[in-house]
């Protein structure tokens, strides 16, 4: 996969299509909070004869503006508001149309060192992502570029909101391609890695079923892997996580496990997540149990030397596995995992 946003093409969003913010240099701003975006293209006033948001033709007394952000011609009224914008190196208040205003200031506000004004932009940014025009206007204006570069803030409310939004941008299929190239990724590990996993639940919830829709997509999984997903789940699995962390981990650790490169990883992973897999078998959440014994049946088309320290840890863990065959469950793909598993363990030399 070649991650790279070269020329700007647009993408398909609520049936419109919309170019992408890039910013200037390396495309990626997950640790770059002053990230400077590549500035629009300037209309020439010979261009326009009418004020695109309003209509309004232009005369000796509607005289033409140009928005600063997208650069487009509109007249007083509807580029009346001026604001500094550090996004494109401009530290003195520049004309902003009513299109532009309500992301351009989010992004805007994101630079301050005022809490209160991070808080806004998120807050902003967040709500836009949620309604068809600012989801548009916000991928067009640095919005993206923004919630990523702002990850690695330490405040934990601030965080909760940060990843609802990169939670609600990745169920865009369309957004994919430049989450990734942007550094989505690696902004997800990071806040897995870096919340509470007792008082921030939402956040790593968010964070993690973001992640986990990468994970499931071929041409993404392994950028997963090279920007941390194995590490940032593995780590939820060394901690004691709620039942709904577990679930979501599980899942994610599962798809990651369909590289086999990625098995090594865990079985010398010194806080034993083996044996915490073996025993989410015995969980009395069936889906958990169908998903842990999928992740384990992954496990056990390695190595014999892997098959052989599956059989050594679930007999430490209890015999997991036969419990499971004898607890009778009501989700017939736990009975196909198992067997499966089972199948897969007889084949070892070592046992």
């Amino acid at each position: 996969l070649k991650l790279t946003m070269g020329a700007i093409r647009p993408v398909k969003l609520e049936g419109l299509d919309i170019y992408p913010a890039t910013v200037e240099g390396l495309q990626e701003t997950f640790g770059s909070p002053n990230f400077i975006l590549a500035k629009a293209r300037w209309m020439s006033d010979d261009e326009a004869s009418n004020c695109v948001l309003c209509q309004n033709k232009f005369n000796q007394l509607r005289r033409k503006h140009h928005c600063r952000m997208c650069g487009r011609i509109l007249c007083s009224k509807c580029c009346k508001e001026k604001m500094p914008l550090p996004q494109l190196r401009c530290e003195e208040p520049e004309r902003v149309c009513e299109i532009c205003r309500p992301a351009a200031e989010c992004v805007t506000k994101s630079r301050s060192t005022i809490l209160s004004f991070k808080f806004e932009a998120v807050k902003g940014i967040v709500s836009m992502c949620k309604e068809e025009k600012g989801l548009c206007k916000l991928v067009e204006l640095g919005g993206v570029q923004m919630l990523i570069s702002m990850s690695k803030e330490p405040d934990a409310a601030l965080r909760a909101m940060i990843a609802e939004g990169l939670h609600i941008l990745s169920t865009h299929q369309p957004l994919h391609q430049m989450l990734a190239v942007v550094g989505v990724i690696k902004a997800l590990c990071w806040m897995i890695s870096a919340c509470d996993i007792v008082t921030e639940e939402k956040a790593v919830i968010d964070s993690l079923s973001a992640l986990t829709i990468f994970c499931k997509l071929n041409e993404f999984k392994m950028k997963a892997l090279q920007d941390g997903a194995l590490d940032a789940v593995l780590k939820l699995f060394q901690a004691q996580t709620t039942p709904a962390i577990s679930l979501v981990a599980v899942s994610t650790l599962s798809l990651l496990m369909e590289n086999p490169n990625t098995h090594t990883k865990i079985m010398d992973n010194p806080g034993n997540i083996l044996r915490n897999m073996l025993l989410l078998c015995g969980s009395e959440d069936e889906q958990m149990q169908e998903i842990s014994l999928k992740t384990l049946s992954h496990l056990s088309m390695g190595t014999d030397w892997h098959r052989h320290k599956i059989v050594q840890e679930d007999f430490t863990a209890g015999q997991m596995m036969l419990k499971v065959m004898r607890s009778k469950p009501k989700n017939d793909q736990i009975l196909c995992n198992v067997t499966c598993l089972v199948a897969n363990l007889s084949t070892s030399s070592e046992d």
